[in-house]
């Protein structure tokens, strides 16, 4: 979000090129921060998921993933975009 914040000036489309690929790459970097750590526990003889700070952050990944693919999913599809702006923006309106 901080990337519409500072280029108030610029086109939306390379902004929203911008925001999605920070939003992808910082997929990957927690999918590849939750393997590592399966895989140190794993070699290390110490039990996965054992604590509630474990499984929030687990959970907190995979709503994050699931999240990009509907929006790059409802991007693509003709009639869905705006559908799926209207919902969000009319939710964050009056969230806020």
């Amino acid at each position: 979000m901080l990337v519409y914040r500072f280029f108030r000036g610029c086109r939306l489309f390379p902004l929203k090129i911008i925001h999605g690929v920070i939003q992808i790459s910082a997929l990957v970097f927690a999918a590849v921060g939750v393997a590592a750590a399966f895989e140190h526990h794993n070699r290390s003889d110490i039990n996965n998921m054992y604590s509630l700070h474990s499984w929030i952050g687990l959970i907190t990944v995979l709503v994050f993933g699931l999240q990009v693919l509907y929006f790059f999913l409802s991007t693509h599809r003709k009639g869905r975009y705006a559908m799926t702006m209207s919902f969000y923006l009319s939710v964050c309106s009056s969230v806020a």
